[in-house]
C-alpha cells in the first residue's frame, strides 16, 4: 500500500513538472507547422527538470510462468526515469491530453515535408561498373507525408459555449402533468387523467382566487393610505392657518413709521 501511494505521488509530481516543460517548449520554439509527439518528446527531454525534480524508480513487479513455476520479475524501466517526462508513452497518454482538454494544444491532421527524412535503403548488392553519385542535386526531394501534429490553439477564435436554454415550465407538473402512466392499465390511465385534470382546474381556480384577494387587499391598503394622507394634509393646513392668525395681531400692535 505504501508503494502504491509513493507511485501515485510521483506520477502527480511528474505530471505537474511535465506540463510546465511542454508549455515552455511550445512557447520557446514557435512552429506554425506544429509538432509531432516524437518531436515534442525530443525537445522536452532536453529541458532540465524544474524545481529540483527527483524521481525514485519504483518498478512494478509482475508474475510470469517460468521453468520453476510462477516467478516475480521486475517490470520495464522507462527510458528517462530521471526526467519528469520519463517516456513518450507518458507524454502521449498523460501530459498531452490535459493540454488538449485545457484548449492549449490541439491535434490536427496535416501534410508536410518531414524534418529528418530517412535515407533510402538498398535491398540488393552494389552494381558493378557504375560509380555511385554523391551530388546533392541528384538526390530526390523528400515527399510530403500526412501526419498528426500538435498545434497551439488561438483562443481568440474560440467561441464561448452556448448558454443552454431552459425548457419551458409546464403548468401542472406538481399534480402529475406529463408523467408516464404506461405501466397502468387502460381503466387506471383514464382515472388518472380525470384526477389530474380536476387538480389542474383546482390549481387555476386557487391562483385566480389569490389574485382577486391580493387585488382586494391592495385596494384596501391604498384607501387607508389615502385617508391617512388626507388627514395629514388637513392637519398641516390647519396648523398653517393658526400660525398666520397669530402673526396678524402682533403686526397690528407694532408702531408704524411716519412718512415725511
Amino acid at each position: 500500500m505504501n508503494t502504491l501511494a509513493r507511485i501515485s505521488a510521483q506520477n502527480k509530481l511528474s505530471l505537474q513538472e511535465g506540463l510546465k516543460i511542454v508549455r515552455k517548449v511550445v512557447a520557446t520554439n514557435p512552429n506554425p507547422a506544429g509538432f509531432t509527439t516524437a518531436e515534442l518528446y525530443k525537445l522536452a527531454v532536453k529541458e532540465p527538470a524544474l524545481s529540483n525534480f527527483q524521481y525514485e524508480v519504483l518498478p512494478l513487479r509482475r508474475a510470469t510462468d517460468g521453468k520453476g513455476g510462477k516467478q516475480r520479475i521486475p517490470g520495464p524501466v522507462p527510458p528517462r526515469p530521471d526526467h519528469p517526462i520519463r517516456s513518450m508513452t507518458f507524454l502521449k497518454n498523460a501530459v498531452l491530453p490535459i493540454l488538449e482538454g485545457n484548449k492549449e494544444l490541439q491535434i490536427v491532421r496535416t501534410t508536410r515535408v518531414p524534418f529528418n527524412p530517412a535515407p533510402s535503403q538498398r535491398t540488393g548488392g552494389k552494381r558493378k561498373n557504375k560509380p555511385e553519385t554523391t551530388n546533392a542535386a541528384s538526390a530526390a526531394a523528400p515527399a510530403p507525408v500526412t501526419t498528426w501534429v500538435w498545434k497551439t490553439v488561438d483562443k481568440s477564435n474560440i467561441l464561448p459555449p452556448p448558454v443552454p436554454k431552459m425548457p419551458p415550465k409546464v403548468f401542472g407538473t406538481e399534480v402529475g402533468v406529463e408523467e408516464d402512466w404506461s405501466h397502468l392499465n387502460k381503466r387506471r390511465q383514464r382515472a388518472r387523467t380525470g384526477k389530474v385534470a380536476r387538480d389542474v382546474t383546482a390549481m387555476k381556480l386557487a391562483i385566480i382566487k389569490r389574485k382577486i384577494e391580493g387585488k382586494r387587499i391592495y385596494e384596501r391598503n391604498m384607501a387607508i393610505h389615502q385617508k391617512k394622507l388626507v388627514q395629514v394634509l388637513g392637519q398641516a393646513t390647519a396648523k398653517t392657518k393658526s400660525n398666520a392668525n397669530a402673526v396678524l395681531p402682533a403686526a397690528a400692535k407694532s408702531p408704524t413709521v411716519a412718512l415725511s
